[in-house]
């Protein structure tokens, strides 16, 4: 079974550059302001490009993101997805903001966001490289990833229904 084993952040939000690793099931605890719902937010646009990159049409990619020249990937709209583009990049700084997953089969997603709500994603496989079109993309494997919302402590006014559960 191919998982996510590896989430990284770069000029992205509160995080210059960080690495995390993943298992199958990864719970992120931290105090207030550590960067939680940054991390959640990168997981759900891996979650956009994981569930579209078979079907979605794909196109050169735009040479003002500082991705390699020639190299194609899809366009996913952000509409409907809760984004806040100000604070996009590092300390206010210069896009791209880019996201990175890497999988335990070799593949990459690679994520590229500018301030005006684009998203250019690429996915790269070991051995073919960035894939150009969809019938390549059919033929590489990238799991479905989901991803819970934050979870917060119970309320005064909630209930706890039973001791195992």
């Amino acid at each position: 079974m191919v998982t996510l084993t590896e989430l990284e952040l770069m000029n992205y939000r509160c995080f210059e550059h960080h690495r995390l690793l993943l298992r199958e099931n990864t719970v992120l605890v931290g105090s207030n302001n550590a960067g939680k719902s940054t991390v959640v937010e990168a997981l759900k646009l891996l979650s956009l490009v994981s569930e579209r990159y078979k079907s979605a049409n794909y196109s050169l990619a735009p040479t003002d993101l500082g991705i390699p020249e020639g190299e194609s990937g899809i366009t996913p709209s952000l509409d409907g997805i809760d984004f806040v583009e100000a604070s996009l990049c590092y300390h206010y700084g210069r896009p791209p903001a880019k996201i990175v997953g890497r999988f335990s089969n070799g593949t990459a997603i690679n994520i590229y966001l500018s301030t005006d709500r684009f998203m250019f994603a690429t996915v790269e496989h070991p051995e073919s490289g960035v894939i150009a079109n969809k019938a390549a993309a059919r033929r590489v494997s990238i799991p479905l990833i989901r991803v819970l919302d934050n979870i917060g402590p119970l309320s005064a006014e909630e209930t706890v229904l039973s001791d195992t559960h």
